[in-house]
C-alpha cells in the first residue's frame, strides 16, 4: 500500500467510520517515521556486529514457483551468547534462477 494512502479522500473516510477520534498521520509523517526506525535499527545491529564473536553471511537465490520470480536473500548470523539472525537485503532478479541452469558438478 503507497504510503500516500493516508492523503486519499475515500481512506480518510473509511477510517473516520471505523474510529472516529484516530488522527491520521501524513504520508511524509509516515515516512519520516519509518527513515527513523531504519536508521536506529541500522546503528544497532551495527553495534551488534562489532560486538559479536562469530559473523557469518548467508545467500540464497529462489524462484517462486507459482509466478516464476526469482529473488535474492542475504542474512548475517552472529553470535554473542546467543545466536541472532537479520535479514541484509532482499532483491528480486530479473532474469529467472532455474535449476537446469545450474551445472552440476
Amino acid at each position: 500500500m503507497p504510503l500516500n494512502t493516508t492523503e486519499r479522500e475515500g481512506f480518510r473516510k473509511f477510517v473516520s467510520t471505523l474510529q472516529p477520534l484516530f488522527k491520521m498521520p501524513s504520508g511524509d509523517s509516515t515516512t519520516q517515521w519509518i527513515d527513523d526506525k531504519y536508521e536506529f535499527c541500522k546503528a544497532n545491529l551495527k553495534k551488534m556486529l562489532v560486538e559479536a564473536d562469530h559473523i557469518v553471511l548467508t545467500m540464497d537465490i529462489w524462484t517462486q514457483k507459482y509466478t516464476m520470480r526469482s529473488h535474492l536473500g542475504v542474512t548475517v548470523h552472529f553470535t554473542k551468547g546467543k545466536t541472532d539472525v537479520y535479514l541484509l537485503y532482499f532483491l528480486y532478479v530479473q532474469k529467472l534462477h532455474l535449476v537446469k541452469a545450474c551445472p552440476v558438478t
